[in-house]
This record gives C-alpha cells, structure tokens and sequence, in this order.
C-alpha cells in the first residue's frame, strides 16, 4: 500500500480526534449529557484494550495457548463485583477528592511526601515499556503495510514513522488532556474521544475477523470448526500450566483496578455510582465481543502465514487477500486500540509526575519556582512537561528494548509492575492496622522482585545475561538467577516473579505494619477509609483538622495556585453551603473552610502538595482517632437531621397543597351550593308565581268560560307537579348523601326496563320528530331497583332528547353484555360534553357554564342523583364522544350477579 495512503488516512483519523474532543469542549449541554451516560463510560473503560489486545492476543494464540484470555477474565471478574469492591475505591476517590491512584495510596498512609514519590517513580517505570509497547504496535503495523515483504530494513530514528505519531500523540494529549486542570473538572472531551476510539477498535476487530474467517474457512475450505481445529490445536501444549493460568488471572484482575489508565477513566471521569451497575456487565460484553475472533485469525495466520510475526497476523492476512480497504480499516482499529491507551496513560501518568513529584519539587525549592511566571501555571506547565518526558522515554525504550519480547510478554511486564499497588490500596481499604511503614517496604521489595526477573534480562544483553547466570551457578546460587528463580524453570517468568513478588510485598506489608505504630494522621485515614460506607457523605462535611489562619491568608493561597476567578467560585461555593460562616478577609478561618480548601487544592496539584501548602500557612494541632470519629459521627447527625428536616418540609408542603386544594374545592362547593339554591329558588319561584297569577285570575273573573277554566287548572296542576318533583329530587339526593335511601331489588328483564321506560317518553320524541334507533339483543335478567334504573335511563334519555339536534334529532340506544356486566348506551347527535366537563357534569349542584355546550333546563341534580343510583347497584356511570354520532354517549353498567345491597 502506497505510504502517502496509509499517512493520509492515519492524518485523516487523527483530525477526527482532534475534531470530536474540541467539539465536545465547546458544548457543555453535550458534555455534561455524553459524560453522564452510563453506555459512554462503559466505553470508556474499554481503554483496557490495546494494541496488546488488537494484535497481541492473536500472536500469544497462534502458538495454542488460551492462557491470552485470562487478561480478560480477571478484569470481567472485576466487573461483576464492581458494585462492592470498585465502588468503595469510587466513593472514597470522590470524598477526598484523589484524582490519581498514587494520591489514593498517599492519602491513605498519611499524605507524605516520600510515599507519593515512590508510588509515582515506581509507576512510570512499569508503564514506560507498556506505552512503548502501543508504539511498536502502531510501527510494526505501519513497516508490515508499507512493506509486507520486509524490505524497508532497519528505520533510523528521523525515519521511524513512529516519531511523528507519537510526537502528534503528544500534542493531543497536551491540547485535551491539560486544558481543565486549574478547574478541575471531568475531562469530557477526552472521554468521549476514547469512546469513540473503543467503538473504532471493535468494529474494526469484528469486520476483519468475518472477513478472514469467511476467506480462510469459508466455501472450499475444509469447514470453520475443522480449520481452526486443524490450525490450532497442533499448536497447544501437551499439559496446561494452571499456575500460570491462576496467576495471570489473579494478576489481571489486579492490574485493572491499579492501572492508572483505567483510574481515570473509571474513577475520575466517573459521574455517578450508578454508571458502575451498567459497566458491571456492559464491560465484560465488550471484552467478550472484542475476543471473538482471536483463536479464528490466529489458526488463520497458522494455515496461510507459517513464517509471518504472529504479532501481525491481523494485518498481514487481509494483505494476503489483496484487499487493501479492509487491510487499511485493520490498521485504523489497531491504532485506535494503541492511541487510546497512550493518551489516557500518558494524562494520567503525567499528573501523578506533576502531583507527586515535581510541583512537591518546586515548592521545596525556591530557585525552580522562579522558573515559573505564575505559580497557578504550575500545574498546568508541570503536566506538559511530564507528558514530553514520559512520551519521549516511552520512545526510547521502544526503539532499544522492545523487539527483545513479544507484545504480550512486554504488557505482562506491566501489568505484574501494577499489581504491587494492590496490596497498600486494597489493604488500606480494608485493614485498620495498616501503616505507611509497611506500604512502603512492600512497595520497594515487590518492585525489587519484579525489577530483578523481568526487566533486568531486558536491560541486559544475552551475553551478559548468560554470564551473570552462570558466575551464580558456580557459586551454587543458580537459583538466584532470573532465569531460573527459586527454581522455578518450567514456570513462565511473568508467573515466577508475579508469585514472588506478591508474596514479598504482602509479608513485607504485614509484618512490618504490625511491627509498626501509626502516627495520628494515618489512624485518622484508616478511620475514613476502611469506614467509607459507615460515614457516607459527612466525609465530605467532617473538619478533621483544628489549628489557626486567618481567611485571608486561606483565599490569597488558592489564589496563588488556583487564579483569581477559580478561588472566587471555591470561596462562594463555600459561603453558599456554610452561610453561618465568616469569610471576611480578617476572620479566623473556620476549620470547614481550611478543609473545603484543602480538597479544592487537591484535585489539582495532589493531596501531598496540598496539605504541604495547608501546613506552610497555618499553625495546626494534632487531632485524635477518638476526635476524628466524633466528627464523623457529628457530621453524620447533622446530615441525618438535614435529611429529616428536608422530609419534614416536604411534608408540609404536601400537607399545605392538599389544604390548599380542600380549600379550593370547598369554595368551589360553595360558589355551587350557592348557585344551586338560586336556580332551585328560580324553578320554585316560577311555577309559584304561575300558579298564583293563574288563581288570582280564576278569583277575579267567576264567569270565566267553562273550557278556559279548565286549561288554567290543568295548567296549575302541571306546575304543582312540577314542584313536587323538585322537591322529590332535593329530597332524594339528600337520602343517597345520608345513606338512608334503600334499594327495592328485584330479578329484572333489562330488555323489557328500557322498552317501557322509552314507551314513557314515546310522545316527545314523536313530537320533536327525532328517529330513535334501538340494538337491544337478547340478555340475561338482571337483580336492580327497577323503578331507580328506569328513572336513571328516563333521566339520560330526557337529556338525549333536549340536546340532540334540532331540526334532525337522532338518538341512539343499546345494550350488551360484556366482562359479566350489564352496559347500557344512550347516544346523540347533541353539541357533545368537552372533555374536561366530563367529570364535574355528575357533581350535584353542577350546571354547564356554556350554553351552547350544554346548558340543562332543570336543577342540576339529575346526572348528581344517577351517579348515586349507578353507584348503590356497584356500577359506573360516564360520558365520552360517540363513536357512531356526531355527540355524546352516555353509559352505566351494572354487574350481572349484583343480589342486594349491604
């Protein structure tokens, strides 16, 4: 493939990163959206997979071993667990404010000086060769492509295309990775970068891994199954090495948790503990998929490629195809899966560089701090220099150590330099007793181990590996010798020292945390750290420390450190939560205040140069354990009554809404009581006042004709009638409030009930000319009052009638049985009921505002004393929009096995 191709596209995806992360810090909505998502962070963890993974995993399984998947087993174990064990590293990072896992060991045994430097010096040196690793991937990926038959020979270093990759590795990571520091915030941009590269990676991996096995297994092979058998297996060792499995699992899942690459993006960039549920299994799905079609390409590679680097499979064979498309997105995925863990281990590294050891340096040395114009530029210029520092050494290793070993064997080395922090991390989560004595000697002689029978054969040439082994054999010390420690020969190395260097760590850490005494601010550590979950949130609100300073001299440090605008926030953040506190310039600093600007300062230049500085400025006493928890517990009681205030208030005010709404509805009762009595004072006043004009008329005129005085008695007797009913109806309604109206049940014919009680309204519906259909099918007998259900279907059928259109009436009758239950429907062609009137309508003493909706003539009690009945017979009674007429439907039921009413 033509180089300037490979380069443009390698520019090209590299422009892509660039684009997505400065987009990404522009939008904070976006941001703050992206880097909350649960999906996004599982993603993001997926940084565990590197050009080890990519191209690796494929060489160590061309030789037959499987022992490749323990590197993801153990991190998946990890996962599944991660709700308990990862999640108290999370809570305990986030209530400290530890952005580093060598801050997270400081803090723990003290916040010294001497420990963070060890810790960061140590970790660099294991991850040095690992970065270098990412870069010999991406090289030897690039020399295979440009020049499958190996022509391009040896690169100078101006020559290696590596230099430029990852010098532009380096801008990047300068450019995203240190523009937030004096704020502190998450890093959203290069979180969702390393996102999109985890799904870049995978894609990739999957679309190469079809192709290859479909070319190699697929039409004309001798199957899939029988090919990768037949490819593979003669590869495997005759007997498995279970130690070597055990360890290299135990020693994975280790590494994940103490790699720092996987410390930023799983605990620094975390949002939330929520977002752990999801990775828990999301994670390990990822890793699933990733190493689906390892063992397929690498029995490929076997069968097609006998004497190509197994290492280079992936690429070499879609070359081997002639498919240049597919060669080149293979080599996209595999620089993606290399670039993601060079830019976040190079941040992370940098600021423990930064943190731990060089801004410590610049504080103890007034002559470097000249160096520096501003000193809240010291972090900022510290991480870039770091990051150039740890690049430019990656790269040196790489170009005169890595090609001694095979991409696995160079992460191994790595990862078994990691897992020594597991022992002062995990066991001073754990155990009380724990001191920085022990952490320390375990530290040092773990590391020793691992130096002596790992890396030092790296550092050395074969020949003088070859002499010291056998100066040791003559003296009957052979089994001193890293090739053959404790003689342990038939075991893989990475095992051996993993095993030994663990064992001297943790006796090392036990014994001499035992031997030990604790200072104060190591008890008072162990108290928050082991009880993390006890003490919750009052960790964050708790003041562990007693001294004097005054505010000013607390303001004017972050701002030395922080800037002008960032201390001001701090200070106002603080005044918002603690408004009974001073912040006047000449104040005594309250102990919350000294606490609040310790942690500020810690998130950005580490817990050790944060309390340095802390010390520099105050004249501070030493507070006890017994202290310590009572502040604890202080802070727990505060929160504890917060939260029981906030529920009380909550109370109230729900109690208040509800008064308010009782309220309300009473008025509303009210406004319609009183609107009730005047139209029933209206309908007794009219009738009344006809009535009496009418007698007045048959007083004063006796020899009125006959037929005259017949139609005004008929007429007073209607009228009379009419305020009976009414009254009835007051009285009626009044019996159903009360309770004291009972029902007369009967067995019923229901088709029979509504034909007599339409035959009653016969004449009116004959007069209005309204067509009236009925669907009335055969039904079962029913147990009712008969006489309340027909005046219930009398009622809605009198309002059918008064609101159904007036020139071409039509209303609409039926009933059915269905879910055990008698229903009922009365429909007409009528202005209709809106929607939010379809409730309040059966309220007594409600009238329709509108009249051109539906205004009734009579008292409003009508639909009130129907709901009523309906409810004594255990039905349910409403009105909605016909389906078959343009207006309203109204419906009752009444269940068919209904006997009596209690």
């Amino acid at each position: 493939m033509n180089a300037a191709v490979l380069i443009f596209s390698v520019a090209f995806y590299l422009s892509i990163l660039f684009g997505i992360a400065a987009y990404i810090d522009r939008k904070q909505v976006v941001a703050d959206i992206l880097s909350s998502n649960p999906y996004v962070y599982s993603l993001g963890l997926a940084v565990y997979c590197t050009g080890w993974t990519y191209f690796g995993s494929i060489g160590r399984a061309s030789t037959g071993h499987l022992d490749f998947l323990t590197i993801y087993l153990g991190p998946t174990l990890v996962a599944v667990l991660m709700p308990v064990v990862y999640r108290k590293m999370l809570r305990i990072s986030k209530a400290l404010k530890i952005t580093t896992i060598s801050d997270f060991i400081t803090t723990r045994y003290g916040k010294g000086i001497f420990i963070g430097n060890l810790v960061a010096g140590l970790t660099v040196l294991g991850i040095i060769p690992y970065i270098a690793l990412q870069i010999r991937a991406i090289s030897l990926g690039f020399q295979t492509i440009h020049s499958p038959d190996g022509s391009i020979g040896h690169l100078t270093f101006w020559q290696d295309p590596a230099l430029y990759l990852t010098a532009l590795l380096g801008l990047f990571t300068v450019l995203f990775a240190t523009r937030r520091i004096a704020t502190a915030e998450k890093n959203a941009g290069l979180v969702v970068t390393i996102a999109f590269e985890s799904l870049v990676k995978l894609a990739a991996f999957l679309l190469v891994g079809v192709f290859i096995s479909y070319k190699a297994f697929g039409p004309g092979s001798d199957g899939f199954t029988a090919g990768i058998e037949n490819y593979f297996s003669k590869y495997s060792p005759s007997e498995p090495d279970y130690f070597s499995w055990f360890s290299m699992l135990v020693l994975s899942a280790l590494a994940f948790l103490m790699l720092p690459r996987q410390y930023e993006m799983g605990i620094v960039e975390n949002d939330n503990e929520a977002q752990l549920f999801k990775a828990s299994w999301l994670f390990p799905f990822y890793l699933f998929l990733i190493n689906l079609f390892v063992i397929p390409i690498a029995a490929a590679g076997n069968k097609l490629l006998p004497d190509s680097n197994p290492d280079q499979y992936i690429i070499s064979l879609p070359l081997y195809f002639n498919n240049e498309t597919i060669t080149l997105l293979t080599y996209i995925g595999g620089f993606s899966a290399s670039t993601g863990m060079i830019i976040v281990s190079t941040a992370a590294l940098s600021r423990m560089l930064s943190n731990n050891i060089l801004i410590p340096a610049f504080l103890q040395n007034a002559s470097l701090r000249r160096l520096i114009s501003s000193e809240n530029l010291l972090p900022v210029y510290t991480r870039r220099f770091s990051i150039i520092a740890i690049l430019l050494l990656a790269f040196i290793y790489y170009r005169s150590l890595s090609d001694k070993y095979s991409l696995v064997s160079i992460g191994l080395i790595s990862f078994a330099a990691v897992s020594q922090f597991a022992v002062s991390a995990l066991g001073g989560m754990y155990w009380k007793q724990a001191t920085k004595r022990g952490a320390i000697g375990g530290l040092v002689g773990g590391f020793v181990i691992w130096f002596y029978i790992l890396l030092l054969p790296s550092l050395l040439s074969p020949e003088m590996m070859s002499s010291f082994h056998h100066n040791l054999d003559s003296l009957g010390l052979s089994f001193l010798s890293p090739l053959s420690f404790m003689g342990m020969t038939d075991i893989d190395p990475i095992g051996v020292a993993f095993f030994w260097s663990m064992l001297v760590n943790l006796s090392l850490y036990f014994w001499l945390s035992i031997l030990d005494e604790p200072s104060l601010s190591e008890i008072n550590q162990a108290e928050i750290f082991t009880g993390i979950f006890t003490y919750g949130a009052s960790v964050e609100q708790s003041v562990a420390w007693k001294g004097s300073v005054k505010v000013r001299d607390v303001r004017q440090l972050l701002t030395r450190f922080l800037g002008e605008a960032q201390t001001h926030s701090i200070i106002r953040q603080f005044a918002y939560r603690y408004a009974d506190i001073s912040i006047l310039d000449d104040s005594p600093a309250d102990g919350r205040l000294v606490n609040y600007a310790e942690k500020s300062l810690s998130a950005v230049i580490g817990n050790s140069s944060a309390r340095m500085l802390i010390s520099s400025i105050a004249r501070e006493e030493k507070v006890s354990l017994d202290e310590v928890v009572e502040i604890l517990k202080e802070s727990q009681e505060l929160i504890r009554l917060n939260r029981e205030l906030v529920r009380t208030h909550q109370q109230l005010q729900r109690a208040t809404e509800e008064l308010q709404k009782s309220n309300k509805k009473l008025r509303e009762q009210e406004e319609l009581k009183d609107e009730f009595l005047y139209t029933v004072t209206h309908e007794l006043r009219t009738p009344l006042t006809a009535i009496k004009s009418l007698i007045e008329i048959l007083v004063d005129n006796v020899d009125l004709p006959e037929n005259l005085r017949e139609h005004y008695l008929q007429t007073i007797n209607r009228e009379t009638d009419r305020i009976s009913r009414l009254i009835t109806q007051v009285l009626d309604l009044e019996n159903f409030e009360s309770g004291k109206h009972q029902l007369h049940i009967d067995e019923t014919d229901p088709v029979e009930l509504i034909r007599e009680s339409i035959a009653s309204m016969d004449e009116i519906i004959k007069q209005k000319n309204i067509r009236l259909s009925i669907d009335l099918p055969k039904l079962p007998k029913i147990w009712c009052d008969r006489d309340k259900i027909t005046q219930v279907i009398i009622n809605l059928l009198g309002n059918a009638i008064k609101y159904c259109n007036t020139e071409k009436g039509e209303i609409q009758i039926s009933a059915y049985v269905f879910d055990n239950q008698l229903k009922i429907n009365i429909s007409d062609n009528g202005p209709g009921v809106r929607h939010e009137l379809r409730q309040i309508i059966f309220e007594k003493f409600y009238q329709a505002p509108n009249q051109t909706i539906r205004k009734p003539k009579g008292s409003g009690l009508g639909l009130a004393i129907c709901k009523k009945i309906i409810q004594l017979h255990r039905g349910r009674i409403w009105v909605e929009e016909s389906d078959t007429l343009p207006g309203a439907r109204f419906s009752f039921t009444i269940p068919l096995n209904y006997r009596h009413y209690d």
